[in-house]
């Protein structure tokens, strides 16, 4: 399995894949972290696609909630497909689902419309050879929402305990380096933002995350979003 915190329940012997689905479910920081990656894609593929998204894949997607949260946002998706590692994980995943690499993609050229890849590319490997094969499986017109942890905060968490799951990643990226790969790969930059001002809930997050981005303060945020379209 790649991708997320999902690595770690190969890393942790003690986690198992129900363990992960509960915790997922559950723990108070990591559902307000995966609400927040779902709220922030969902914006992004309303503005790129207002009139839906026939086909749909989720990188590493697990038990699927994130693409369950993201079907429940965004209106018009036709069809969405799950990709990860672990079979165990996506017993629990309620679409179509593939168990591969992400890196040697098992679809035709030209098969998807939207690719998610939400905490995933940290955990990849070969990120050229990620990106590359998102490429050829995107239709023309199509793209590629990732996301992963600002670097300095996730530093800062793994240092402090405060994050004692996110262990794995093989790569730390900003939004700079994540616009130079996609590039790279033949991909063109269309959003390029950070999200998620706190590891915890608490009300009205949305709408001081909104201002702090109108007032030049994003750089404090936890997350990071970067759109490429193909």
């Amino acid at each position: 399995m790649i991708g997320s915190q999902r690595n770690s329940v190969h890393e942790n012997p003690g986690l198992h894949a129900d363990d992960y689905h509960h915790i997922r479910l559950n723990l108070p920081t990591v559902k307000f972290s995966l609400q927040c990656r779902i709220r922030a894609i969902s914006e992004d593929i309303k503005k790129l696609f207002p009139t839906g998204v026939d086909r749909f894949l989720d990188l590493g997607s697990a038990d699927g909630l994130l693409a369950q949260g993201i079907n429940t946002l965004v209106p018009g998706i036709s069809h969405i497909f799950a990709l990860d590692m672990d079979s165990e994980l996506l017993e629990y995943n309620p679409f179509p689902s593939v168990q591969a690499d992400c890196s040697h993609l098992p679809f035709a050229e030209n098969s998807f419309t939207v690719i998610t890849a939400a905490a995933l590319i940290e955990h990849v490997p070969a990120p050229e050879s990620f990106l590359k094969e998102c490429y050829r499986i995107l239709k023309p017109g199509g793209a590629i929402f990732l996301t992963c942890p600002a670097p300095f905060f996730e530093w800062l968490a793994i240092k402090t305990g405060f994050d004692r799951i996110s262990t794995g990643h093989r790569a730390r990226y900003n939004l700079s380096d994540l616009k130079k790969m996609c590039i790279h790969e033949g991909f063109k930059p269309v959003i390029s933002r950070k999200f998620m001002i706190t590891p915890v809930y608490f009300p009205g997050h949305v709408f001081i995350e909104s201002v702090m981005r109108k007032i030049g303060l994003s750089f404090l945020m936890l997350n990071q979003c970067a759109v490429c379209m193909k």
